[in-house]
């Protein structure tokens, strides 16, 4: 957390599981298996943890997902605000969403939709306040989808390939360029909070 006004910064949920990346996770994209393989090193499980954000277009709920994991979760930000809080209270505010695929990019609309990446998929996905979860589009140009942003009735997403990168490939980079910078149309508007 960060307090623009004073600078000041605290963190919240260190360590907490629902932050980490699920032991054993193993992602299957573009139809394999994938583990961190470095040239000379032993394969080992992805190592990545909260990374997903978004935020409630009131402001009052954070949403969050590790990278290596298929859960969301949601925790109130007054919890995250209060400096007096310890971690073990906020925990105890945390709620579990359930599945929601596996992501590396979250954003919301102003309706309370939380727009998903999907990069076992190839996908873009809808969770909408119901829970329900929406395809919006699965194309084989969504290489490892990543951060999302709404922006002029456009869902903007960011394709980095990040699973062909070279330390998932024993040092052999597979990315094949030009990255891209995929949009569609959307009937909604970016959460700007004040």
């Amino acid at each position: 957390m960060v307090d623009l006004a004073s600078g000041k910064s605290w963190r919240k949920l260190t360590g907490d599981e629902t932050v980490k990346p699920v032991p054993g996770f193993v992602p299957y994209v573009e139809g394999q298996a994938l583990f961190q393989r470095p040239k000379g090193g032993p394969a080992t499980h992805l190592g990545f943890g909260a990374d997903s954000l978004a935020i409630s277009p009131d402001g009052a709920t954070l949403y969050y997902a590790p990278t290596a994991s298929r859960r969301l979760y949601a925790v109130p930000t007054a919890a995250l605000r209060d400096q007096g809080l310890s971690d073990a209270e906020v925990k105890k505010q945390v709620k579990d969403l359930g599945e929601k695929g596996a992501a590396d990019g979250l954003a919301e609309d102003t309706a309370g939709n939380i727009y998903i990446t999907n990069y076992e998929q190839g996908a873009l996905v809808r969770r909408l306040p119901t829970g329900e979860l929406q395809t919006l589009a699965r194309d084989p140009r969504l290489i490892w989808p990543d951060t999302l942003a709404i922006q002029g009735s456009y869902l903007y997403v960011l394709n980095d390939q990040l699973n062909r990168q070279g330390g998932y490939h024993f040092g052999k980079d597979q990315r094949v360029k030009p990255y891209t910078l995929l949009r569609m149309k959307l009937d909604a508007k970016p959460v700007l909070l004040k």
